[in-house]
């Protein structure tokens, strides 16, 4: 988010909206990450070019104004996945201009690829540092630590004197990062990861694979990011239908002259929406996830022609058609220690019978799962418990 109360030159906002808007078409899920409100774009022409402390991104207006369109794509786009992949954090004891170097050589090579297309590939920027070949693959821990051990390597890398200072060893702020309370780590984490994930499923919904598009090392990180705890109920707006089904509507880019606003994927359906809602009663759930999985389901309900509310452990235990599902489950009985192992396939031999539009399942994971994945899945999952191998997850606020 642009914090425009910071940019004392409008033509500064403009290259710094225009930079922002040309990232939303080419490289759409960073570019929408950086229209929500948790990272925060600021004008600072106490610095050369750009920089961030793990959290605000800072730009210098002389630079935007002299940077030219292509640069502020880049320039932007690096120091955000600075953030995304939490370099300045990671600092630890390290040598700050050394570390910063070895972060670099990772996000000039993602940029350049994020940013490349078939037959027309994106230089590293000559007023850079420039990764060297063996970097490639190489953690920035790992990079660091040759680094150190071959002081010229570093040098080797560097631009040449008077190129600029960006991606220089000089891009981190340390101070202001060094200056923040855990409570605001902790509430900036949670802001970025709701909607690195709300950007995550507009670009799926345009149907972009982001493994495909951003490469294996953005795909990776981002599983690693969102596997934090996520308020899904906030994330899918009470949506869940939409957002996990696999039959998405057409997206539309953004417009510049419109600028921020974005023409968000049509919800309109004329398929029938139907809603399956399991709960695995094997062990005890309590009442606090009961409630957080009755509040975030019950607007998909209302938006459901027809609901399907199963209970199961090793079999199904029941299934009630309803139009009322939060009655049927404020009055669900759990079974604990009634078995030792907990079977969902019965619920999905259900899914095959009455498929529904969108399944949604509360479990702690620990699960005998079918010998294939079935679309539209969603597993509501308390926080530490296992994994399900495949379906969308939302991790749960609450703990078993």
């Amino acid at each position: 988010m642009i914090d425009e109360r910071t940019f004392t030159n409008k033509d500064a906002l403009a290259q710094a909206q225009d930079a922002i808007s040309d990232l939303v078409l080419r490289a759409q899920l960073m570019g929408l990450s950086l229209l929500g409100e948790s990272v925060r774009i600021q004008q600072d022409d106490n610095i050369g070019t750009m920089c961030t402390d793990g959290r605000a991104i800072r730009m210098s207006g002389k630079w935007l104004l002299n940077n030219g369109l292509r640069g502020n794509v880049f320039d932007t786009l690096h120091e955000w996945l600075h953030i995304f992949s939490n370099h300045v954090a990671r600092k630890g004891a390290r040598d700050p201009k050394l570390w910063n170097i070895a972060c670099d050589m990772v996000v000039v090579r993602m940029a350049s690829e994020i940013l490349s297309r078939p037959g027309d590939p994106w230089p590293y920027p000559t007023d850079g540092v420039i990764p060297a070949p063996w970097s490639e693959g190489l953690s920035a821990e790992e990079i660091y630590d040759r680094l150190l051990q071959n002081p010229e390597e570093a040098k080797k890398c560097m631009p040449q004197p008077g190129n600029g200072e960006h991606q220089n060893g000089g891009d981190f702020d340390y101070n202001s990062a060094g200056e923040r309370t855990e409570e605001e780590e902790q509430a900036f984490y949670q802001k970025f990861t709701e909607e690195l994930a709300q950007a995550q499923l507009i670009t799926e919904r345009s149907g972009t694979d982001v493994k495909a598009r951003y490469g294996d090392a953005v795909h990776s990180r981002l599983n690693e990011v969102l596997k934090g705890t996520i308020p899904w109920g906030k994330l899918l707006r009470g949506d869940l239908i939409d957002a996990v089904t696999q039959q998405f509507a057409t997206w539309s880019p953004p417009k510049r002259k419109y600028y921020p606003t974005l023409i968000m994927p049509s919800y309109r359906s004329t398929r029938e929406r139907k809603l399956l809602l399991a709960v695995d009663v094997s062990a005890s759930v309590g009442q606090d996830l009961m409630k957080e999985f009755i509040s975030n389901t019950m607007p998909a309900a209302a938006r459901a022609k027809e609901t399907i509310v199963v209970t199961f452990d090793q079999v199904i235990r029941e299934v009630v058609k309803t139009s009322r599902p939060k009655s049927i489950l404020t009055d669900v009985k759990f079974l604990s220690g009634a078995h030792s192992y907990t079977d969902v396939r019965p619920v999905f031999d259900l899914v095959e019978e009455h498929r529904p539009s969108a399944v949604a399942i509360l479990t702690d994971g620990y699960l005998t799962y079918p010998d294939k994945p079935y679309p539209s899945t969603l597993w509501a999952i308390p926080k530490d418990k296992g994994r399900p191998p495949w379906g969308k997850t939302y991790v749960m606020e609450s703990s078993w």
